[in-house]
Parts: C-alpha cells; structure tokens; sequence
C-alpha cells in the first residue's frame, strides 16, 4: 500500500470517528447497507476507470467498510460513558466529505 494511500485511509477513518458521533447523538445505525451499495457502486466504476480489477476494488472497499464498522462500534461504547467529541458537519456534509476521501483511493489500488 502506497504512502499516498495510507494518508487517505487515515485521513477517511478520522472522519469516520467524528462522524460516528453525529449518528450516535442522532440514534442513526453504525450499518446503513442502501448507503454501502451507492459507494460501493460508485467506488468500483471509479477503480474501473483507473484500470484496477472489480475484485481487488470489492476486496479494499470491504475491508474499508469493515474498519469503519468496527471503529464506530468502539467509539459508540465510549458515547456510552461520557465521552462527547466535537461534531463539525451535517449528515449532507459528512457524506460527501467521506464519499471523496473514499473515491480519491481508487487511483491508489
């Protein structure tokens, strides 16, 4: 994995982590699967244009989905017990925010 790549991984999961707390102070799931087919469709033509296969772009964004899940779910146990981080965005914002740090790795795989 490039440099390059990892910074934006990095850069998407600290979004995740704010962005997890908007959706706990809003009782929004952690899981929004209608959500995960729109990225996922639009990642892979995304990878697709950059010449990167169909399953090594379905493998990454699985993988990717599964360490924001996986995070959110750690972060929703501290909400839990206190813990209140600062909220910057909107839901609309966050999403699109996330959706082109996500669709900028494509050109990385």
């Amino acid at each position: 994995m490039s440099s390059d790549l990892d910074l934006l991984v990095e850069e998407r999961l600290k979004l995740v982590a704010e962005f997890s707390y908007y959706k706990y102070s809003h009782d929004l799931p952690i899981e929004d699967r209608s959500v995960e087919y729109q990225l996922e469709d639009h990642f892979l033509l995304e990878c697709t244009g950059y010449g990167v296969s169909l399953e090594r772009a379905r493998c990454f964004l699985q993988e990717h989905f599964k360490a924001s899940k996986s995070l959110q779910k750690e972060l929703y146990r501290k909400y839990e017990s206190g813990e209140r981080p600062e909220v910057k965005y909107s839901l609309e914002e966050y999403r699109i925010i996330l959706r082109e740090k996500l669709f900028a790795m494509a050109s990385f795989l």
